[in-house]
């Protein structure tokens, strides 16, 4: 076989392997499935699903299965991995092994520590919320975020925060903000509605000649200003929000914390251009997942009647 033959031949070998080594380093939802038992899986997936309170119990079985996971993959420590306001992220490194009372160590990691670390918060951006010397401050595991090991570190996504609560972070404050538009979602669902029907609306008139507005239809662009009103009415109490009021839905924010979870974003101020690149980058061409189709249609038409400014 010639030199070239080998060449691609081992070339096609490595891209045949593609699937087993992809995403091999990340606690995904394939390995708690294999690494966790049913019910533990389950009351994990409720919590991370639904929000529902994380049990001592399944947090520690957790914690026993991401342990033996991570060390299996070649981890000796862990972190708390976490984005506070400085533009770039941090963390806090412990390790898995602990002495034991005859002289040698054993590995452990509890639920305990999967679920809070204790940064020192005194180097962080607070805000004015405390004092320097209140330096305390708390990082919480995110469940909704894959732990992963690099470079022999399981790392933790975590939220962080100051001692009293208040947010230190990024992914804090964008989840935050996705817990205030929920307490309303009559008013993001109408703002979503109201941009789509006056996207097409500006669609039909632009393949009309003349592009005059039929009587049914001049109600549209009026509803649809009374709905971004209307938000930014009610987001005045919850000063500074993350995103204008025009683009204040859930989808929106919770594709902003995605962009920051996968680094390609360290301010809220980031992440929405970024989500806006995403979103001009979508078309009828390209092809996406049913979730990714329906996340666009319900939020890319605010974008479009705003002409992504």
């Amino acid at each position: 076989m010639s030199l070239f033959m080998r060449f691609i031949a081992e070339r096609v070998k490595k891209m045949a392997a593609v699937p087993e080594y992809f995403g091999s380093l990340v606690f995904d939802d394939r390995v708690m499935k294999a690494n966790l038992s049913a019910e533990v899986y389950r009351s994990l997936r409720k919590t991370i699903d639904e929000g529902a309170k994380l049990n001592i119990g399944v947090a520690n079985a957790v914690a026993a299965a991401m342990k033996d996971w991570a060390i299996a993959h070649g981890a000796t420590h862990f972190t708390h991995w976490f984005q506070p306001l400085t533009g770039v992220t941090a963390e806090k490194h412990d390790s898995f092994i602990s002495p034991s009372p005859d002289g040698g160590v054993i590995m452990e990691f509890s639920g305990k520590e999967l679920i809070q670390g204790e940064p020192d918060a005194s180097s962080f951006p607070s805000g004015g919320l405390r004092a320097t010397f209140e330096a305390r401050g708390y990082t919480a595991w995110d469940p909704t975020s894959p732990a992963f090991v690099k470079n022999n570190t399981l790392y933790i996504p975590t939220a962080f925060c100051s001692y009293t609560g208040e947010a230190l972070d990024t992914l804090k404050a964008l989840k935050a903000a996705e817990a205030v538009l929920e307490k309303r979602p009559d008013l993001y669902l109408e703002l979503s509605k109201s941009a789509r029907q006056l996207r097409e609306l500006n669609l039909i008139l632009s393949a009309r000649r003349g592009g005059k507005m039929k009587k049914r239809e001049e109600d549209i662009p009026s509803r649809a200003e009374r709905a971004k009103e209307a938000m930014e009415a009610f987001l005045q109490d919850y000063t500074p929000f993350p995103l204008p009021a025009r683009y204040a839905h859930p989808i929106v924010l919770r594709r902003m914390g995605r962009c920051v979870e996968e680094g390609r974003a360290d301010t809220p101020e980031q992440a929405l251009e970024t989500v806006k690149a995403d979103l001009k980058a979508l078309n009828s061409s390209v092809q996406v997942s049913q979730e990714e189709h329906d996340e666009v249609v319900a939020v890319k038409a605010m974008f479009l009647n705003e002409d992504y400014r």
